[in-house]
């Protein structure tokens, strides 16, 4: 994890952020909260969350780069820190994936909201395995992947369907569906989110 975040930082040091990358901080920067929001996700086609996290060095008064950069790094650490520490993938992955293209480079490097969006995919892959017992850690990851892009609300209602047809095949309607009032809650709790990241 320490070599990686050598690399990434390394890396940033010569990478002049594309237009995209600017727009964003323009947008964090300049919008008021009711257009960050409520108008400008519409004219983008993305939820605001990575704005949000944006505005917060950017109206703090941090220089673009900077806060930019910034913001970009802390998310790549936390991607690479649940590859290594917490995914539970063989050690060989472990090892070697943090330094391929795209967790190195588009993840890393680039300040775009790629890092969060992974690293809600894997917190949903590790808590596939209990979502029954704790649904509100399954149904927490798919909120996140809603919130981070259009893309994250695809697979996150993907990963929705799967677990709402097993729990049908499994279970019916009755007990399956209706039975568990946790599970219940959490699917229109998640429900609700992504018709709003939309």
């Amino acid at each position: 994890m320490t070599a990686y975040t050598a690399v990434v930082i390394t890396v940033m040091c010569f990478h002049e952020p594309w237009f995209d990358e600017a727009q964003a901080w323009l947008i964090a920067r300049d919008c008021s909260w009711h257009d960050l929001l409520l108008v400008r996700p519409h004219y983008e086609g993305h939820p605001p969350f990575w704005w949000l996290l944006l505005a917060i060095p950017a109206r703090l008064g941090v220089p673009y780069e900077w806060g930019l950069k910034g913001v970009q790094l802390i998310t790549a650490v936390f991607l690479v820190w649940l590859l290594v520490f917490r995914s539970g993938l063989p050690e060989v992955l472990r090892i070697i994936l943090p330094f391929t293209y795209f967790v190195c480079y588009q993840d890393g490097v680039t300040s775009r909201p790629y890092a969060l969006m992974m690293a809600a995919m894997v917190l949903t892959g590790m808590s596939w395995r209990n979502r029954d017992d704790h649904p509100w850690r399954l149904i927490g990851s798919l909120i996140l992947l809603c919130l981070c892009s259009a893309y994250g609300v695809a697979l996150a209602g993907g990963v929705a369907l799967a677990w709402l047809w097993r729990v049908l095949r499994s279970r019916g309607v009755r007990d399956g569906v209706l039975g568990q009032k946790p599970r219940l809650a959490g699917w229109c709790c998640w429900q609700s989110v992504s018709g709003l990241s939309l």
